[in-house]
């Protein structure tokens, strides 16, 4: 009897056909596959070979991907268990934010119920804490153009004179710069003094 072609059928199809040249169905295995469910994806024997009539052919067929489990919100050991027992490979990545809790997963691709081959990788993303802000040096504090530091102020006048404030300065203050307060009137570039 000659071994019919039968990868690419529906396993009922197969056995049809499989029978009709007096063979039969030995072991059927199930085998991960984006093919629809229950098509012969292999046939142990070469179509065309040769074998006794009542030989068994085995056939492995199509059963649905396995599906990746939703792990966004778990920290990054429950979700690496989950998906390493789902049987996938799992690559780490970070993303800071201050929106979620650090060592939480917050993202991940595939998405959570999808179907994805057996030891495909499902990367996670991490959260992280963005690192703090420095701290506001002198500078930032600092009205440029003046030596020592004059915080910003709508206006300033030299202490002891005749302007109004709101802020006052005591000399001498060295001019650095510009002088956006005025308060060196003699432009020798000591004010206050």
């Amino acid at each position: 009897m000659l071994v019919p072609h039968v990868t690419g059928l529906a396993l009922s199809q197969a056995i049809k056909r499989l029978r009709a040249r007096g063979l039969r169905v030995g072991t059927v295995s199930k085998r991960p596959s984006a093919r629809s469910r229950g098509t012969v994806l292999v046939q142990s024997n070469r179509t065309g070979s040769k074998l006794k009539s009542g030989s068994s052919v085995s056939l492995a067929i199509a059963a649905p991907l396995p599906i990746v489990p939703n792990t966004i919100g778990d920290n990054r050991f429950a979700s690496q268990r989950e998906l390493r027992r789902a049987g996938f490979s799992v690559r780490t990545t970070k993303h800071q934010t201050s929106s979620a809790r650090a060592g939480t997963v917050i993202d991940q691709a595939p998405n959570g119920g999808n179907r994805a081959r057996p030891g495909a990788t499902v990367t996670i993303t991490l959260a992280v804490k963005p690192p703090a802000p420095p701290p506001p040096t002198q500078e930032n504090n600092c009205t440029p153009g003046y030596s020592p530091c004059l915080p910003p102020a709508p206006d300033y006048d030299c202490a002891g004179g005749s302007g109004d404030g709101p802020a006052y300065a005591d000399g001498p203050i060295y001019i650095t710069g510009s002088d956006p307060y005025d308060l060196d009137a003699d432009a020798d570039g000591v004010a206050c003094e």
